[in-house]
């Protein structure tokens, strides 16, 4: 009988069928491997995915701040130009006449021109509710409001530059 198993053990068949069944679990083995590698690398995407996701938030955040920071520096060289320009517009209100007579008319025209223009703003804002009134289609309560609300705005800031540059200080004359 223990030469029938060595008979058996030792044939050709028997190392064929050991050879197969161990290749089959050295190929398992393998695919195994290769599954974790995967799964491994595909973790280290995510990763890596995950890293760039928040680093393009903090450069979406840096870029929001430095925008604002870019703005408001604008809008202060904007508001320093302005006062520049308005300065400079003061210089052309200078006594330039030697004997007055332009000084004198000017400190005429330039009160003029404010009741001018507060009696031009009176007239632009009774043609519109004129024109407001004399639709034949009533417009929305909203696009009224924006209306007047734009008018009142419009009449504000010009009676303020009017104003404002009117009983604004300027250099006045050397005394005698």
């Amino acid at each position: 009988m223990f030469s029938g198993l060595l008979a058996i053990f030792s044939s050709g068949g028997f190392g064929s069928l050991v050879g197969l069944v161990g290749g089959y679990f050295n190929r398992k083995l393998d695919l195994q491997a290769k599954g974790l590698e995967y799964a491994d690398k595909d973790k280290q995407r995510a990763h890596e995915l995950a890293k760039q996701n928040a680093d393009l938030e903090f450069m979406k955040a840096e870029y929001t701040q430095r925008l604002q920071v870019a703005n408001v520096e604008a809008d202060a060289e904007v508001e320093v130009a302005g006062y520049g320009a308005m300065g400079k517009s003061y210089q052309f209100a200078a006594p330039t006449s030697a004997d007055g007579w332009v000084d004198k008319a000017s400190k005429v025209v330039r009160p003029l021109l404010t009741i001018g223009f507060l009696l031009f703003t009176i007239y632009v804002f009774m043609k519109v509710q004129t024109l407001v009134n004399e639709l034949q289609v009533q417009p929305d309560q909203t696009q009224v409001f924006k209306l007047y609300v734009t008018l009142i705005e419009w009449a504000t800031f010009q009676a303020g530059v009017c104003i404002g540059w009117w009983f604004a200080m300027r250099p006045g004359r050397q005394p005698k």
